[in-house]
């Protein structure tokens, strides 16, 4: 079978029916949500009023809370008594991880793609990338949290603004055996990262998240100044992908620039096999508890 060749739509095009969709509501709360871990003089008082703001948002944090995997001894009603029992950090983190989720929750229907299959891959990507700067590097790490959890955003944004273009793709991916970003190329004159840093740069989040999300396929080209945050979130991806957690945008995987970004990084494989391990078991627990 000929490889199809579509009409390529615009990126500014995407962007311009992004903000008259559901998704422009979830992009402005995410903003906030980052605005919040980004300044050093936001407080606990900060996050609570953005969520606040947002009724169902306010529900997931407290559903999620008061879930096992927390087990308060009594149940909390409140978003302040969230902030006492998790802590600042945990609750900010989780109310990032509901709020983006969102976006995931809006993926069309599509033969060899589920907008559930790729919320689990980020999360399992967004839990590496951060293991590795807390462990490795001493690092908090949470724009690269933020970036696994949306560096596929670009994904999302194809499937759902132009569905019969990505539903194209999604046919040469399989039928070819090629990595997404090599038929979005092909086919639409730009691929998801690309995308997903326009829509980021759209959202005003940080710009070393922007670079990240923009080069998380072609380490090698990133700026200096955040190869260690782009270099990081390609060795999660790839391994990530490597155990088949969730969605798998590259069937082959190139292990020479893995190895480059590994050595560069300068962490031992050891240490990367112990996150991967610490993270499948953790994807296992948040998936028995119904809360991936």
């Amino acid at each position: 079978m000929d490889e199809v060749i579509i009409t390529k739509p615009s990126p500014e095009r995407i962007l311009k029916a992004i903000d008259d969709s559901d998704i422009a509501s979830i992009g402005s709360v995410i903003s906030g949500i980052m605005r919040v871990i980004n300044d050093p003089r936001s407080t606990a008082k900060d996050l609570r009023e953005i969520i606040e703001l947002d009724p169902p948002l306010t529900a997931k944090i407290l559903r999620f809370t008061n879930s096992a995997y927390y087990a308060p001894k009594q149940p909390i009603e409140e978003i302040d008594k969230a902030i006492v029992w998790l802590g600042f950090e945990v609750l900010r983190e989780i109310a990032l991880s509901q709020k983006a989720s969102q976006v995931f929750d809006q993926a069309n229907e599509t033969p060899g793609f589920s907008g559930k299959d790729l919320w689990k891959h980020s999360v399992a990507v967004a839990l590496f990338a951060k293991y590795l700067y807390r462990r490795e590097f001493g690092l908090r790490g949470e724009n690269i949290y933020t970036a696994g959890l949306l560096h596929d955003i670009g994904i999302i944004a194809e499937n759902q603004i132009i569905h019969s273009d990505f539903v194209r793709v999604q046919q040469q991916v399989q039928e070819f055996a090629k990595s997404l970003d090599e038929v979005e190329t092909q086919l639409l004159g730009f691929d998801h990262a690309y995308l997903g840093n326009q829509i980021s740069r759209h959202w005003n989040l940080p710009e070393d998240l922007q670079t990240v999300i923009a080069f998380h396929h072609h380490p090698l080209n990133a700026p200096a100044e955040h190869q260690k945050a782009v270099f990081s979130l390609y060795v999660a991806d790839t391994v990530i992908q490597n155990n088949e957690i969730g969605y798998c945008d590259s069937p082959q995987w190139d292990e020479t620039l893995y190895r480059q970004c590994v050595d560069h990084l300068r962490v031992k494989d050891h240490a990367l096999n112990a996150i991967r391990e610490e993270v499948m078991e953790e994807i296992k627990k948040l998936e028995g508890m119904g809360l991936l």
